[in-house]
């Protein structure tokens, strides 16, 4: 009977030792959540540029000139377009310089899906007058947001006589960047100031 009491008394002391020993290690207090409202992110305007001399010829038979800054022939031209998926083209704009009163040039936005054999038209701008350069634009899109999963996109140029040309075409756009929500940034911060503390590297 007197073992089991001292027994009992020993682990009575041990429980109370370990007990305080406890309480005096320090804890790391947990980060409260952050309820501000997370603000909603900023919708961005870019641009894509494509230069005169970026663009090639349909066939090896067409007669053309071209340099840098802008390409100049009879016939038709393309240059592909990269733009970001699920960004949303608002406007195209052509700058040129055209010399043949009978007809106009045209610049446009075309889109085809994986293996089709034919393009749908976004957007189109034209040339006009005989007589110097200018520019002109479409604001009026069609299947106005990007779709790299199911589709590729260029721009295709219909000159019909060589004393056209093509110096620019410039595709506006707009799109949302990523962002981290405000409670990840502070709860990553949270993250890393428990990892400093000497408590969490000495355990």
């Amino acid at each position: 009977m007197k073992k089991s009491i001292y027994v009992f008394a020993v682990t009575v002391v041990i429980a109370t030792l370990v007990i305080s020993s406890t309480a005096n290690i320090p804890m790391t207090k947990n980060a409260e959540k952050d309820d501000t409202p997370v603000e909603p992110l900023v919708t961005k305007t870019d641009y894509f540029s494509i230069p005169g001399g970026a663009f090639n010829p349909e066939s090896s038979s067409i007669t053309y000139t071209k340099d840098g800054m802008r390409i100049s022939g009879e016939g038709k031209f393309y240059a592909p377009v990269y733009l970001p998926n699920e960004a949303k083209v608002t406007k195209l704009l052509f700058y040129w310089s055209d010399y043949y009163g009978a007809d106009d040039g045209t610049a446009s936005l075309e889109r085809y899906s994986f293996g089709s054999p034919s393009s749908q038209t976004m957007a189109e701008a034209s040339t006009s007058g005989s007589t110097g350069s200018g520019a002109s634009e479409d604001s009026s899109i069609d299947n106005e947001e990007i779709d790299n999963s199911q589709y590729s996109y260029f721009v295709a140029l219909d000159f019909p006589a060589s004393v056209i040309s093509c110096y620019n075409v410039v595709i506006e756009y707009n799109y949302e960047p990523l962002s981290a929500s405000a409670n990840m940034i502070y709860e990553e911060s949270q993250m890393l100031n428990v990892v400093k503390s000497p408590g969490f590297l000495e355990q």
